[in-house]
């Protein structure tokens, strides 16, 4: 979360030395606070982001969704979904697809999310080198009242980013129920427990994601207990109406 941009540093550090108080999104951010612009620890308040759990819930009718979508009955849809930019990760994601498709010919990657042209051609360039282009879907902008149908129709959610706070992304996937893959930066390990409501793997591992989605793929009764629990810890600990009590509380402290 660093500004390397100088104007825009000295407003950060100006703006956080008059605050009263600073919510942080994670344990991360507290941290990154800390070491890079020498904030006062007891002014920090930690608050993770929230998801809204009646939006974001699993599909009453997984094929019904699949179908509305395009999909096959018979497709394992991998939905990664965010902006098309190189912290991202996706060149990983995509070597990963290559590696998963020789497994699975029904594997259906959906990359959803707008970026630049540039970076789109790159991709899909990529993609055909390593021979999954027709396995996967660049979705392009996706509209936000779509995307809870877009993540019931999918089967595994798969994030590739090298650098991340705490990524609604995977906040929405958890809450949909879905087996999740992601890298272990930031503060996704603050709501992805490995190996119990999802798996981390480490950023630039393409080999390590592709044995994660592999894992799920091969083990469908596993890969749904775990996106159970995905769904259970987002209800516990990131519903969205026990996060704006948190929020209130901290403005109540500001301003007392």
């Amino acid at each position: 979360m660093m500004s390397f941009n100088w104007f825009l540093r000295i407003f950060e550090e100006k703006m956080l030395e008059r605050s009263n108080k600073i919510i942080a999104v994670s344990d991360f951010t507290r941290r990154e606070l800390l070491q890079y612009y020498k904030v006062k620890e007891d002014k920090i308040r930690v608050i993770h982001n929230g998801v809204d759990v009646d939006k974001f819930k699993p599909a009453t009718d997984k094929l019904k969704a699949k179908a509305e979508l395009g999909f096959n009955p018979e497709d394992k849809a991998i939905l990664s979904v965010g902006r098309l930019y190189a912290r991202k990760g996706l060149f990983t994601l995509i070597e990963s697809m290559a590696l998963v498709t020789k497994k699975f010919k029904n594997a259906k990657f959906v990359i959803a999310g707008k970026g630049l042209s540039d970076e789109m051609k790159k991709l899909v360039s990529y993609a055909a080198k390593l021979g999954v282009k027709d396995s996967i879907v660049f979705t392009g902008y996706f509209p936000d009242k779509k995307l809870p149908r877009l993540y019931q129709a999918a089967d595994i959610f798969a994030f590739s980013t090298f650098y991340e706070n705490l990524p609604f992304a995977v906040l929405e996937a958890l809450s949909t129920g879905l087996p999740v893959a992601t890298t272990n930066v930031g503060g996704i390990p603050e709501m992805v427990e490995s190996g119990r409501n999802g798996f981390l793997v480490q950023p630039f591992n393409s080999r390590e994601l592709a044995d994660r989605i592999l894992y799920y793929l091969e083990h469908p009764a596993a890969a749904s207990e775990m996106g159970f629990l995905a769904r259970k810890t987002i209800l516990e600990r990131f519903d969205w109406r026990l996060i704006v009590k948190k929020v209130v509380k901290v403005y109540d402290e500001a301003l007392s």
